[in-house]
């Protein structure tokens, strides 16, 4: 991983981001922080993002439709979910269809569950690019 990978973190929560923010101040990629939806659609656009972790139930905009819009402009982020709330039916069909890559519940049991989440979704867009 390279400082040239940039991590995008989506979550109306901002102690979730600020929680992040610490976790990953040492990893070796650029991180990107919004609780804004819309905003994040912005970022996509102008950055060349590689990873977007986005909350599953925000108010502005839930996260697979976030996850569906960002596809659209940007197929090649690899997308990952992090919810409080397991909702089965509707997370395994973003992962069927490949639009999300995985997911991670909320509370995670340590940091490195979300990093190694992370470096897996980066290795997979890396096999998908080659």
């Amino acid at each position: 991983m390279s400082r040239n990978e940039v991590i995008l973190f989506v979550d109306d929560e901002v102690n979730f981001l600020s929680a992040m923010r610490r976790i990953l101040r040492r990893e070796p990629y650029k991180a990107i922080f919004t609780s804004d939806p819309h905003e994040a659609l912005k970022i996509i656009e102008k950055d060349s993002v590689s990873v977007m972790l986005t909350d599953l139930r925000m108010p502005k905009m839930d996260g697979l439709t976030l996850v569906q819009k960002v596809k659209e402009k940007k197929p090649d982020v690899v997308c990952i979910i992090v919810t409080a709330y397991y909702e089965p039916e509707s997370l395994q069909e973003a992962m069927d269809s490949g639009k999300v890559f995985c997911f991670i519940k909320k509370p995670w049991h340590s940091a490195s569950e979300v990093k190694d989440a992370i470096r897996k979704a980066i290795e997979h867009k890396r096999s998908r690019s080659i």
